[in-house]
């Protein structure tokens, strides 16, 4: 017998996945404060962009290889999940720029990657957590977060390749 269907609203992660989003052009921006206004508005772009691609992609995976959810909820589990996976993205967001402003360390390089790799294993466990798979949803997320990790370490370093 299949467990009684979990309500799932949208509005809420939505707005969570506005505030990540948000919080990855703030990172972007931190990166390229110190180079200059055009540097950091580029990487700010730059962050928003590689947050909302990669969660996007890993959004559509995750509805494709998770059939039992796709099945129960449809294509709002995948929203709902992108959503509170990206929302985990602000403490990193706040906790760089207090050391920012504060301590005068440039670290968002550092907050950055692990700020997409706690919000893409929350969007794989919630997807296990609406049923899904536990083993694919821990592997898909974590080959996704070393490859976005990688490719934000390439943005920082854009503006001086170029």
């Amino acid at each position: 017998m299949d467990a009684p269907r979990e309500r799932l609203g949208v509005a809420s992660p939505l707005f969570g996945a506005a505030l990540g989003v948000a919080a990855f052009a703030t990172l972007g921006a931190l990166g390229g404060a110190r180079r200059g206004g055009g540097e950091a508005l580029g990487l700010a772009l730059g962050g928003a962009a590689l947050a909302a691609a990669s969660t996007g992609a890993l959004t559509l995976w995750l509805h494709l290889i998770n059939a039992t959810v796709r099945r129960r909820h449809g294509l709002r589990a995948a929203v709902h999940s992108a959503g509170r996976g990206l929302m985990l993205a602000v403490p990193f967001a706040l906790l760089a720029l207090v050391a920012d402003a504060g301590m005068e360390w440039d670290c968002s390089g550092v907050f950055a990657p692990a700020a997409l790799a706690a919000a893409l294993y929350a969007m794989g466990g919630e997807q296990v957590r609406l049923g899904g798979a536990r083993l694919r949803n821990a592997i898909f997320p974590g080959i996704a977060a070393l490859a976005v990790g990688g490719l934000w370490m390439l943005l920082l370093m854009l503006p001086e390749m170029l």
